[in-house]
């Protein structure tokens, strides 16, 4: 069964749009750019509203979050490859920074915080690498 079909039998089956806006977002590590673009900003809505139904479920917001750190890291890009972080971009890192801080009080395993700290912390040293490069020009 398709996560369409299921979402479409129970529009509030938070698992299936958690693994719908996954499946999303790692489809989009495969894809040229304006497609990528496209699937990460629908993996972040699905993901979102995966976060809206079940708000204690970490999984969720951490795939938000890092589904949101990629969508900034792209868009840190103008169409022409050239580095910019412009503020699109900036609201985005900012989104997934909130998100991996929020979904902290919800981690219930030590693999939870790693996980989450792992992936926090890349989306960190990304950001700060686009700001350092940008500041050395």
């Amino acid at each position: 069964q398709q996560y369409s079909e299921v979402v479409e039998e129970d529009s509030n089956h938070a698992e299936a749009i958690n693994n719908w806006g996954a499946a999303l977002h790692s489809l989009a590590e495969t894809r040229n750019r304006p497609e990528a673009l496209a699937l990460l900003q629908e993996a972040s809505a699905k993901l979102e509203q995966a976060c809206a139904l079940a708000p204690a479920d970490f999984e969720a917001a951490n795939n938000h979050a890092d589904a949101l750190a990629a969508w900034a890291a792209l868009l840190s890009y103008n169409d022409a490859g050239v580095l910019v972080c412009g503020p699109e971009s900036e609201a985005i890192w900012t989104r997934a920074y909130d998100r991996f801080a929020a979904s902290m009080p919800s981690m219930t395993y030590d693999y939870d915080r790693v996980n989450c700290l792992c992936n926090w912390s890349t989306a960190l040293s990304k950001h700060a690498e686009f700001k350092q490069e940008l500041g050395d020009r």
